[in-house]
């Protein structure tokens, strides 16, 4: 006879989620970038039991809920979870078969146009604020926080659509251009309107020579599939060739080294 399946809030501690997660047999790999995302919701303050329970098998056995719980361990405090005990196995197959709501998904809920790449301006913008630009994709940005970016900087709605309207996928991704047209726009809000709608078309060279040298370089990184570049690397040349139009500068050749060279404050 099966026994009852039944769901209970606890109060549950670092050390009873370690006892979990050994009786955890044959669940897959941990994604850490996951348990960032999750622990980032811990730390500030947004984590909520009712969204996604913890599963036992009849056998006591963890089925589902291992990431939550890893995260909880780094946490190394308390929190209230969720705990459904006594699920049958036939449900394991169908755990997490669905996609995962993204950050774009909640913002396009919220009536946003260009939602896609309005996340990831904001991923951006947030990896500016703690100083992380020269990985700002794996960054931790839970949805909630994405949104909080959003309302706070009315510029990623503007310049997210500016970025559509310039045409320059060819060139640099429309989140990256939105996002360094927001942080630029913060220094001289007309000058990054010049840089985000003019980089489809073509800037002038005789006004703006560093636009135009960024732009020549980008192309020709995306034409030649050997000469790609790095996400930080794009976003650095921008930087350095928002840096040299604000000083009246000319660039003869876009570079930047990770690692030999630290990343470019935005003047």
């Amino acid at each position: 006879m099966s026994k009852k399946v039944f769901s209970v809030i606890e109060r549950v501690t670092p050390e009873m989620a370690v006892a979990f997660l050994a009786n955890n047999p044959s669940n897959r790999a941990i994604n850490a970038r996951a348990v960032d995302a999750l622990l980032r919701q811990m730390e500030t303050g947004q984590w909520c039991e009712h969204v996604a329970p913890i599963v036992f098998n009849q056998d006591g056995n963890l089925i589902d809920g291992q990431t939550r719980l890893t995260a909880l361990v780094r946490y190394g405090k308390p929190l209230r979870m969720e705990l459904k005990r006594n699920v049958p196995d036939v449900v394991r197959p169908l755990i997490d078969s669905g996609r995962k709501r993204m950050a774009s998904d909640w913002l396009q809920m919220l009536g946003y146009e260009n939602a896609t790449i309005m996340a990831g301006a904001a991923r951006i913008v947030r990896a500016h604020k703690t100083d992380e630009l020269d990985h700002y994709w794996g960054v931790p940005i839970t949805t909630a926080e994405t949104a909080a970016i959003v309302s706070e900087v009315p510029s990623i709605a503007e310049f997210s659509h500016l970025s559509v309207c310039a045409k320059a996928g060819h060139i640099i991704t429309p989140s990256q251009l939105a996002g360094m047209s927001v942080l630029f726009a913060e220094k001289d809000r007309d000058l990054a309107h010049v840089f985000c709608c003019d980089m489809g078309n073509g800037y002038e060279p005789s006004v703006y020579p560093a636009f135009h040298r960024l732009r020549e370089t980008l192309l020709r990184a995306r034409a030649v599939s050997k000469s790609h570049l790095s996400r930080a690397v794009v976003l650095a040349y921008c930087v350095k060739a928002w840096n040299a139009t604000r000083r009246g500068q000319t660039i003869k050749q876009m570079r930047w080294t990770p690692g030999y060279e630290p990343f470019p404050s935005i003047v």
